[in-house]
Parts: C-alpha cells; structure tokens; sequence
C-alpha cells in the first residue's frame, strides 16, 4: 500500500494498492500513527483508475510509419488508435517484441511529425503505448491543435 499524500490527522489521502498502481481509493486519516503502529484510515469512496499521463489520449487515427534503430531500413505500417501532444496508442503488427524505442513519422492530413518515442508497454503483439521523446515545442502544439481539432 502506498499514500500519495502527506498524511495528517483528518486530512484525506489516496491510498495506492501498490506503488505504480493504476488503482487508487479515497480516505482519510483517523489520527497520527505512534512510532512503530499502522495508521487507521477511513475509506472514503469507491477504488478509481489513476491517470499518469501528463495528456489526456483521443480516439484520432492517422496513418503511422515506423522503424527501429536496429533494423533502419524495415519500414513499419500501421495507424494510432488514440492521440495526444505526449504520446499514443499504435496498432503496428509488425514491430518486434522487446523493442524500446521506434522512429516515427505521423501522416497528419497537411503535414508529417517526425518523432523519437519510447515504447512504454503493450497489449496483444500489435498495440503499443509509446511515449514521443524528440518532438519540439512548436510541433507539440500544432499536434494538440489538431487532436482537439478531431475530438
């Protein structure tokens, strides 16, 4: 269990199942713990997912080409299944297990990004959750202009 938190007496905390959880739960603190006892809490509500992204992902799909830098010269075809600034979900049915990081170039309607991202977990061989790495200021906000632009 993890408290996000500073805890206080009667003050709330959210209680994490374990550190990096996805799951979270509101409660409060019933008094200062004595050295060396466990804390009493009161549950407050109901256990809720935890947003880490520092972007919130839209469902948007644009074409995606992708490349590692092991293998430069094999293109990968695929599309994102959602969008942000930040990063996002690709479906590439081709990319290798255990690959890190990727070289990608977004085809957006009226222009291509072209980014470095971090390949941060995956679902089913072909969906990939990437982190953009390389992606200029300017580039980011023209890309949060066009997702908010396709919500």
């Amino acid at each position: 269990m993890t408290v996000t938190k500073s805890p206080t007496p009667g003050g709330d905390v959210q209680i994490l199942a374990r550190p990096n959880s996805r799951l979270q739960r509101p409660a409060r603190l019933a008094a200062t713990p004595k050295p060396g006892s466990t804390p009493e809490s009161e549950l407050l509500g109901s256990v809720e997912p935890v947003e880490r992204r520092k972007y919130v992902r839209h469902p948007v799909q644009v074409d995606v080409l992708a490349w590692t830098l092991a293998r430069p010269t094999l293109r990968l075809e695929g599309n994102t299944v959602d969008l942000s600034p930040g990063g996002a979900l690709l479906w590439l049915p081709e990319l290798a297990p255990g690959v890190a990081w990727i070289e990608l170039t977004l085809v957006l309607p009226d222009w291509r990004l072209h980014t470095s991202a971090g390949v941060r977990w995956r679902r089913d061989p072909a969906l990939v959750g990437v982190d953009f790495d390389r992606i200029g200021a300017e580039q980011q906000a023209r890309l949060a202009e066009f997702v908010r632009r396709r919500r």
